[in-house]
């Protein structure tokens, strides 16, 4: 006879939306949110795509991000595909902290912010205009 040990069903954890990405924070919503924004690199309001920050920062209690995963869903920011990923000096061509650093940004200000106020997009929009009034007048747009 098998003896069979009986696990209380509060023995894991019954959180699910972290469980389907590998113990990574999903939420649609957020990033639908993002995505309604303009570009914190350039203003524009074309083919913005919610960018998650990789890069840990000790001050946020934000960990790195193992490569070829993305960090939880409430690490991002809007910026247009050029800023993004297909420019030549998009966030994805660089080193990130180099890419924000040239901007003057700290996009992880930026994304908790905008993590506090998901949905209301007027908030939203004041807190990309505020970041983007902080970037030096020779470099907006030059992304």
């Amino acid at each position: 006879m098998a003896l069979r040990i009986k696990r209380p069903d509060t023995a894991f954890s019954l959180d699910t939306s972290r469980k389907s990405q590998g113990g990574r924070l999903v939420d649609g919503k957020h990033l639908a949110f993002v995505r309604s924004l303009v570009c914190l690199a350039t203003g524009s309001e074309k083919s913005i795509e919610a960018a998650h920050v990789r890069y840990a920062d000790p001050a946020y209690s934000k960990p790195g991000t193992p490569l070829a995963r993305k960090p939880d869903d409430r690490w991002t920011v809007p910026l247009c595909a050029e800023a993004h990923r297909t420019g030549n000096d998009s966030q994805h061509s660089m080193k990130e902290r180099d890419f924000w650093q040239r901007l003057g940004i700290d996009p992880l200000a930026v994304a908790e912010a905008l993590w506090q106020r998901t949905g209301d997009r007027d908030a939203g929009l004041q807190i990309i205009a505020d970041a983007r009034a902080r970037i030096a007048p020779w470099k907006k747009g030059s992304v």
